[in-house]
């Protein structure tokens, strides 16, 4: 049986791609022209927007192709295991709320 070997360098052009798509639109609001790092608890004027058309795809890209490569690179058991906390952690969650 033949594989054919997996595309890293491809998934890391859509990363790359799709990752400066949304730095740039970012980068483009003239009141806080930057993007804001994980620890800014300043709200963004883009936090209530809704994503242009553009916008939407390369973000879908984005976490596509950040979830292939993860999941190509990675060991399946460790995947497995991340997806299974993730929906218990989840499933906990929602049980809170309502």
């Amino acid at each position: 049986m033949s594989h054919s070997p997996a595309d890293i360098p491809g998934l890391v052009s859509l990363i790359v791609n799709a990752a400066s798509s949304l730095e740039a639109y970012h980068k483009a609001n003239v009141e806080k022209p930057y993007v804001p790092s994980l620890d800014d608890t300043e709200p963004h004027p883009l936090d209530a927007e809704i994503y242009p058309l553009e916008m939407k795809k390369a973000a879908q890209i984005l976490e596509g192709a950040c979830a292939q490569l993860c999941a190509t690179l990675i060991r399946p058991n460790h995947t497995v295991l991340n997806v299974s906390i993730c929906h218990s952690h989840e499933h906990r969650l929602m049980k809170q709320i309502t």
